[in-house]
C-alpha cells in the first residue's frame, strides 16, 4: 500500500462500490505527514525489484549493441507473454545478429498490414519490434 498525505486508502465493498478504509490509530497513512518514527512506504515488491534489474540489464545490452530503444515496460505488454519488454527501433543499417545470436526463438506476428511484429527473449525480457513485409 502507498502511503501519505494525499492517499484515502480503499477496500473494494462485496457489490463493487470502492469505501473508505476505517481509520486505525496506528495506521501512518491517515496521520497526515507521516512521523519521523513510521517506517517508509514500500511501493516496489521484490518481484518488481527483480523484474526493473532485468529490464536495466537488457536495455543496456542492447545499446551496447548500437540498437536503440524506444520503449520498455516492467509489466510487459501482450507480445511479451507476461515478461518485462522492450521495444526497439529498427534500423536497416544496424545489424541485429549480435541480439539474435543472444536470444532463443522468434515469434512472428501478421497481424498489420504493412509489416511484421517480431519478439524474441533475452535476459528474461521480452524485445519487440516491427519489420516490414
Amino acid at each position: 500500500m502507498i502511503a501519505g498525505p494525499s492517499v484515502i486508502p480503499m477496500y473494494r465493498h462485496g457489490d463493487g462500490r470502492n469505501i473508505p478504509r476505517p481509520h486505525h490509530e496506528n495506521d501512518c497513512a491517515w496521520s497526515g505527514a507521516n512521523p519521523a518514527d513510521a517506517a517508509p512506504p514500500r511501493v516496489l515488491t521484490r518481484k518488481a525489484t527483480e523484474r526493473l534489474a532485468l529490464l536495466n540489464a537488457a536495455m543496456r545490452r542492447l545499446r551496447a549493441m548500437g540498437i536503440r530503444v524506444v520503449s520498455h515496460s516492467v509489466a510487459g505488454e501482450p507480445f511479451a507473454c507476461g515478461d518485462p519488454s522492450i521495444r526497439i527501433q529498427r534500423d536497416p543499417q544496424v545489424s541485429l545478429s549480435a541480439l539474435l545470436d543472444a536470444a532463443g526463438s522468434r515469434n512472428f506476428w501478421y497481424d498489420t498490414p504493412g509489416h511484421v511484429t517480431v519478439s524474441c527473449v533475452i535476459e528474461g525480457v521480452c524485445v519487440i519490434w516491427e519489420e516490414p513485409r
